[in-house]
């Protein structure tokens, strides 16, 4: 990651696609390698994770309206949706017992 004094113009940004990623983190723009996935070669630990991540990103469709307006209501200061709370509660073992089991 390099700091840069300033973020460059988008036409500038935009010769660079998917050679330099230009972005802001912490209020400082930033410069790094254009993200690379690592292919099929990852961690077993990741690899049981997104297993379980991909069931619950599919169950959104699976929830009552009253679960839905209950994740809604969950107040929240530090940018998260609802279904970021959903995703975060199932994995910490909360509300499991209003989903559908996985099959």
């Amino acid at each position: 990651m390099a700091k840069l004094s300033g973020m460059p113009a988008a036409h500038i940004i935009q010769s660079y696609k998917k050679i330099l990623d230009f972005y802001e983190w912490k209020g400082i723009p930033v410069c790094r390698r254009w993200p690379r996935s690592p292919g099929r070669l990852r961690n077993p630990a990741v690899m049981a994770t997104s297993a379980r991540f991909s069931y619950i990103s599919s169950q959104p469709k699976n929830l009552s309206t009253d679960l839905i307006t209950a994740y809604h209501d969950i107040p929240s200061n530090v940018g998260w949706t609802w279904k970021d709370f959903m995703v975060s509660f199932w994995f910490k073992g909360r509300k499991r017992v209003s989903l559908i089991p996985p099959e």
